[in-house]
């Protein structure tokens, strides 16, 4: 994988530090004897200081060398597991050891034994735990696990136990515990005194201390995070590698730098569904219970993921990676709309802002707005929900949203409970049955798209017809490894293609309209050095264009234009209007329920009323709109 360190690398890293070690100890004791011969000058002032600190820096740790040790290994668990599970966290570990050796350091400065021995029981147990938890549940403690603990009752806790704790693993828990009880009661009371010249690694240990130090005081970044659309722009940042992000970091990082982010994420992630569940539930009690005609018509909403609209061939990409809709388009039974713009560049606040009846522009909050489904739903309409990244009964975050105890209950008719690995395999499980044939349904789809990896996305017995040498390289920084990242892209955009076909095919001969856009686009090396969404450049105009503008496209079968030939008309007419994604619902409500209480035709783009302000992302960036 790009950018990893590989076993090989880290040992020549070794090597390397030690030989530098060994340079640096025969500088310091050729100091130390100039400075025994001459220590009454400036120079030689300064270097007996010098030399007097690192002393005293070095001292806690060659008192007690093995708690050090244990404290730096023991805080790096997260990533040892994982790797021992077969994950490929060797940058993590780096991360995580580093982060040790400072906890570590400062566990040597407790003065006292039963200080020095608690540190040592703390710190081995979060390692048992962590331990524990991979043989149990094969993953490491996340935010899950705290959610999980959270909200088990006393009874479900007791099954917990019963099904995981055998008699064999109480027993061996018990050893365990003993055993590092004992450990760190060894650890705690060794005393060494080293001799004077063992000091002199003093300068690479203070280096790697500090090092270890300034890394988790990055973590700690995450507590000023005061909102949840804040914290999720925090955990994307990282250099050019997605993988090595600050949320990925952090799962993997000591424990104390660990725990800070888990507290954090937990807070922000509850707080703000919270609110948005309690307003559903009045608006559910407040909205009146209306009736819809009685008649077949099937609204789709096909969301997409990873989308960037000017890598779509629809909107005059130069590779055929939609050929499907190509033909949808030409059969003129699909208007592509020109100007569509989600309201932030990740799945989660881009996806809330969409699904509830807020306005970005006008500075409305998604927690505080009506759910577009929950509203159809007192409309008269049968709902659907399928997602093929979020299930319900979890605690991921647009789960708790999209499958809601109330919209579980009260709102869907039918939703999906598994996902796949790949969107074919997921729409073979979507029914093809209606549950009320001749009743009004909105049905909401949600893919996996193009996803990072996009190489991951494609089946593998499926046609990769892309390749590097497809993708021009006609910028600098396009290297053939990101030309074949490109090329990936356009594979899942094709396989995209075919999903989103095998849908309308299924709505081909039903009185029915399928809309598909993006929850967000996707920087594919389009403009450097800002490939995929690891940093925010707010200020760079082709990065907004390229994170925030999406496809938007209305499929309408022959049925509806035979019956509705005026809503075709209307769609035709405003496709070139400036499209704010936030307001689909209330173009979807104009459309077909504009009776109910919340909907606001100055929203609906279809309106005569419509009324668009200049566009602004949820994190504030201004939309630069194109002349």
């Amino acid at each position: 994988m790009q950018n990893y360190l590989t076993l090989t690398q880290l040992i020549r890293g070794c090597e390397k530090i030690i030989i530098t070690f060994v340079a640096i100890s025969h500088t310091m004791e050729s100091t130390d004897n100039r400075i025994n011969k001459n220590n009454q000058g400036v120079a030689g002032c300064i270097l007996k200081k010098a030399s007097d600190f690192f002393q005293w820096f070095y001292a806690p740790v060659s008192h007690t060398p093995l708690l050090f040790a244990i404290v730096m290994l023991c805080s790096a668990s997260a990533p040892i597991v994982a790797i021992v599970a077969g994950g490929r966290y060797l940058h993590f570990l780096f991360y995580a050891l580093l982060s040790g050796s400072f906890l570590g350091w400062l566990a040597c400065l407790l003065p006292k034994v039963w200080m020095r021995v608690s540190a040592a029981c703390i710190f081995m147990t979060v390692a048992l735990v962590e331990t524990f938890h991979m043989g149990l549940l094969d993953k490491n403690i996340d935010q899950s696990t705290l959610e999980l603990i959270l909200n088990t009752n006393g009874a479900e806790a007791v099954g917990f136990l019963v099904q995981f704790f055998t008699p064999g693993v109480i027993i061996f828990l018990i050893i365990a515990v003993t055993a590092l009880v004992g450990l760190a009661l060894a650890i705690a009371r060794v005393h060494i005194v080293m001799p004077r010249r063992a000091a002199y690694p003093a300068i690479p240990l203070f280096c790697v201390v500090c090092a270890g130090a300034a890394g988790m005081f990055r973590m700690f970044s995450v507590l000023s995070c005061d909102t949840y659309d804040e914290l999720v722009v925090w955990e994307s940042e990282c250099g050019n590698n997605q993988e090595l992000n600050n949320g990925a970091r952090a799962l993997m990082s000591d424990p104390v730098s660990k725990s800070a982010y888990l507290c954090k994420a937990l807070q922000l992630y509850n707080r703000n569904f919270r609110l948005w569940s309690d307003c559903q539930r009045r608006l559910y009690d407040s909205l009146p219970q209306m009736s819809a005609p009685d008649d077949s018509l099937k609204v789709v909403l096909v969301i997409g993921e990873s989308f960037i609209r000017s890598h779509s061939s629809l909107y005059g990409y130069h590779l055929p990676v939609n050929p499907a809709l190509e033909r949808e388009l030409r059969d003129s039974a699909l208007i592509v709309y020109a100007d569509a713009v989600v309201p932030a560049n990740f799945t989660v606040i881009s996806l809330s802002n969409i699904l509830n009846l807020n306005s970005v522009s006008r500075g409305e909050k998604w927690w505080e707005s009506a759910y577009m489904p929950m509203v159809f739903r007192k409309a008269g309409w049968s709902v659907e929900m399928y997602s093929n990244q979020y299930m319900p009964y979890t605690s991921q975050d647009l789960s708790m949203e999209l499958f809601d105890p109330l919209q579980l209950d009260s709102v869907y008719t039918r939703y999906g409970m598994k996902n796949f690995d790949y969107d074919g395999d997921f729409m073979s499980s979507v029914p093809v049955r209606d549950i009320a044939p001749e009743k009004r349904t909105l049905t909401v789809i949600h893919l996996t798209g193009q996803h990072f990896p996009q190489s991951l996305r494609v089946p593998p017995a499926s046609r990769h017809p892309f390749t590097a040498d497809d993708v021009p390289a006609d910028k600098p920084w396009l290297t053939p490894e990101r030309r074949a990242v490109v090329a990936d892209y356009a594979n899942s955009t094709l396989y995209n293609d075919s999903i989103v076909a095998d849908i309308i095919d299924r709505y081909r001969e039903k009185y029915a309209m399928v809309v598909y856009f993006s929850d967000h686009g996707e920087e594919m090396w389009d403009s450097a050095p800002n490939g995929h969404r690891t940093r925010q450049y707010p200020d760079n105009p082709e990065w907004i264009h390229n994170m925030h503008d999406v496809p938007l496209m209305f499929w309408i079968s022959p049925l509806l234009r035979t019956r509705c030939p005026n809503l075709e008309e209307r769609l035709r007419k405003c496709a070139s209007r400036p499209v704010s994604m936030d307001l689909i619902g209330h173009t979807l409500l104009g459309a077909f329920a504009p009776s109910s209480p919340c909907y606001h035709p100055e929203y609906d783009v279809l309106s005569t009323d419509y009324k668009p302000l200049p566009r602004v992302s949820v994190q504030g960036y201004p939309y630069p709109e194109k002349q």
